[in-house]
Formats: C-alpha cells, structure tokens, sequence
C-alpha cells in the first residue's frame, strides 16, 4: 500500500509541474561547406514538454523551400527536418538560455510541376537558444542549430536559424 501511495504522489507531483508548450518558428535553413547552396527560407513547428526545471523534451517538424524558374519551369527545392529534441535550461528566470540536442530523420526533395523525387537521411543537430518570457504563458524562442545529416557516402551540415514564439499551458 505504501508503494501505490508513493506511486500517486510521485505522478500527481509530475502532472502538477508538467507544463506543455507549443509554437511556431520562422527560419532559415543554410547548406554549408562543399554541399552549400542557397538558403531555404519556411516554418518550423515545436512541442515542448517540460520534465523538470532544468529539461526539456519535444519535436520539431519543419518545412523550409527555395523556388526558382529555369527555361519556363518552376523548380522547388525543399527540407523537412523531423526531430525529436531535449532541451537543457542553463540560465532560468524571464530570460531563459538553453542547449539543445536534436535526433530524427531529415527530408530533401526537388519538386517541379511533373514530378517529385526526394530522399531521406538521418541526422542530428546541436544547438542553443534564448527563450524570453513575454508573459505566463507566451515566449520569444530563438535558436540556432547546427544540423548534420549523414548520407550514404559522406555527411553534410545545415546552419538552421529561428525565430518565433511558443505558448505553454
């Protein structure tokens, strides 16, 4: 009896702290080095989950593009990066400064008014932040990752850029 009392203490405890956010990021997404090429400009939706004072856990989707016509024809590249990430608070207060790790499966495609072809990669991405609390509930995200996704023969890196807002509830 005494575990299952301890057991509901330790969920309601959880549930009480747990705050969940979501939001939306405008951003760039820049190849670097000898794959670099022209920025993708596009959106980056977040979930955050807060585990503790301290870490963070979440998912981003992404969808980033660059468009162009080439003798009549519009060509679209694009990006989807679709990660898992934590997050760690390193300074905490209104102004809250973070480092991120991110985890998952990265997109890229060419698409034309025919056809598409794309392919998927995995990839991880460190990176860092700054969320400043504009009230309770809403704040100002702004992170930078650096992305490296590992293809079949050698690995590539993607300086990815945000700027948005998150509300928690």
């Amino acid at each position: 009896m005494q575990l299952i009392t301890a057991f509901i203490g330790l969920f309601i405890g959880t549930v009480t702290f747990a705050q969940t956010g979501a939001g939306a990021q405008f951003g760039v997404f820049t190849p670097l080095g000898e794959n670099s090429g022209d920025s993708q400009f596009g959106v980056n939706l977040m979930v955050r989950h807060a585990l503790s004072d301290k870490l963070n856990v979440g998912a981003n989707v992404g969808y980033f593009a660059k468009s162009q016509t080439i003798f009549g024809t519009k060509i679209t590249s694009f990006s989807m990066p679709i990660t898992a990430t934590t997050e760690y608070i390193v300074v905490d207060g209104d102004l809250q400064v973070y480092g991120s790790f991110d985890l998952g499966l990265y997109r890229f495609g060419v698409r034309s008014s025919n056809n598409t072809s794309s392919s998927s990669e995995f990839g991880v991405a460190p990176g860092a932040g700054v969320r400043y609390g504009i009230n309770d509930n809403l704040s100002l995200d702004v992170a930078v990752r650096y992305n490296v996704i590992f293809f079949e023969n050698n690995t590539s890196g993607v300086l990815g850029t945000n700027v948005g807002l998150i509300y928690f509830f």
